[in-house]
């Protein structure tokens, strides 16, 4: 039987509050497993701020009670479910994607959140509520939204290769394109490309 993980994206107090009503964590030995995209937080490298580590001092003169955070990253949402999915590890927060929460959902891999203990769900916006890889919003809370963009050198890309996704395939630029190491990117280009629609299933 798969372990089933709490799925919630969401910021690591309410990740704790979770973890403390749902997964049995004692009191004076609180841990809480987090599994996210890697440079989604800032992790104190370039003078920035450490936030795994100023929650876990928060917490402490907070409530009285250190917590560890063990915090580990995924490149790739297929990395994250194959390596969850082996049952090897465990996890008390995930963050995946829209489309693995669903594939995760329907596999029996996550557990209800007891929005009780999530006071500003109230917050968020309907527009984020009940999409389809969570329908009667029981396992996830969004954390973040954007898109995957194109960034490219004007000194070395010629303006009219411009417009159109051929560029991707262009003999010009071998081995000079990096893309995301990801299926799902990598299929979402050549539909374009192709001039499938992306949303095909």
């Amino acid at each position: 039987m798969k372990k089933k993980l709490l799925a919630v994206s969401t910021v690591l107090a309410l990740a704790l509050t979770l973890v403390l009503t749902g997964c049995g964590s004692s009191a004076d030995n609180l841990v809480l497993n987090v599994y996210n995209w890697g440079e989604y937080i800032s992790d104190g490298s370039e003078d920035s701020l450490d936030t795994v580590r100023a929650f876990e001092e928060w917490y402490e003169e907070t409530y009285g009670t250190p917590v560890t955070v063990n915090y580990t990253t995924f490149a790739s949402n297929e990395d994250m479910y194959n390596k969850i999915s082996s049952g090897a590890v465990s996890y008390d927060v995930i963050i995946p994607s829209d489309y693995m929460i669903s594939r995760m959902r329907e596999e029996g891999m996550l557990q209800p959140l007891n929005f009780d203990n999530i006071p500003n769900y109230q917050y968020i916006e309907d527009t984020f509520r009940g999409l389809y890889y969570d329908p009667d919003n029981q396992y996830s809370v969004p954390y973040t939204y954007g898109i995957v963009g194109i960034i490219y050198d004007a000194n070395v890309v010629d303006e009219a290769d411009i417009g159109s996704w051929d560029l991707m395939w262009n003999e010009k630029y071998a081995n000079k394109i990096l893309q995301y190491n990801n299926s799902r990117d990598a299929f979402g280009t050549a539909m374009y490309k192709l001039g499938i629609d992306v949303n095909t299933t």
